[in-house]
């Protein structure tokens, strides 16, 4: 599945998980460029946080940017933190993964060390006056492979099975890389008693095939917000390809995260 378009961008999804260690996350200014090392190009920055919304520790955030310029290859990324602006600078962060939105090819940088990823350690400090203000740091990107999904939803139809939370799913399999989490429903819109929901189609990181479905409730509004989940069902609109899970599971406070099974359909 790799498009053999001449060049990436400018336009890009770029998700950033933050590390779990404390001050991992920055009140500061983040800047972000994406590079081509092998012929020394790069884009022009820009700003992917700015102050006023602290990063929460172990969050992804994803954005759509549109950067000045394609590249030929995308390979490097320079993440900037303006600590002037700051009164703590981004200490952590897990890993980035980057989507070009006209081709879906699919980059992550490579993994960081539990004990590496603070970002105040082993960077390039610059100097403007006299007072080191940034803080930056290179994070080499690895192509992936990557599919097109649809994923379905079924709710049951007991009485209270609808929820308010947010329905965030990831898929499992064999390819050994960060798994993104997939929101499907919007902020505050209800999953109804008895609903079937289609979301997507999402890039996203193609297994072959995908084994396994992780599905949590977030945002929980009550403590007796709960939901019953009937079944999942995952569509690769490229191939034609299809599994579901029969779930018919409770998620609630003391169960907010389940994996299940997946089963490739016409299969066995």
């Amino acid at each position: 599945m790799s498009p053999s378009a001449a060049a990436y961008g400018p336009k890009f999804a770029v998700t950033v998980r933050y590390g779990g260690a404390d001050r991992s996350g920055s009140n500061g200014n983040v800047y972000l460029r994406l590079g081509d090392s092998t012929a020394g190009v790069s884009t022009g920055e820009v700003a992917v946080h700015l102050p006023g919304d602290p990063a929460e520790l172990g969050r992804e955030e994803t954005g759509e940017i549109a950067f000045d310029t394609s590249l030929a290859e995308v390979n490097a990324l320079e993440a900037r933190v303006d600590a002037a602006t700051s009164t703590w600078t981004l200490a952590a962060i897990d890993w980035f993964q980057i989507e070009d939105l006209e081709t879906h090819a699919l980059w992550q940088s490579e993994p960081v060390a539990e004990t590496e990823q603070g970002f105040a350690a082993s960077v390039r400090r610059e100097r403007t006056g006299s007072r080191e203000t940034v803080l930056t740091r290179d994070f080499a990107l690895n192509r992936l492979p990557s599919a097109r999904y649809r994923i379905t939803i079924e709710t049951g139809t007991e009485p209270g099975a609808g929820t308010t939370a947010n329905v965030m799913v990831r898929l499992l399999g064999p390819t050994d890389c960060h798994l993104t989490w997939l929101a499907l429903n919007n902020p505050n819109e209800k999953v109804k008693t008895g609903a079937r929901l289609r979301y997507g189609p999402f890039t996203y990181v193609e297994h072959d095939p995908p084994t396994e479905v992780e599905v949590r409730l977030d945002e929980m509004t009550v403590d007796s917000d709960r939901w019953q989940l009937l079944r999942v069902g995952i569509e690769d609109i490229e191939t034609g390809r299809s599994w579901v899970a029969d779930c018919d599971n409770w998620f609630d406070w003391t169960s907010p995260q389940q994996t299940f099974p997946l089963v490739e359909n016409g299969v066995g």
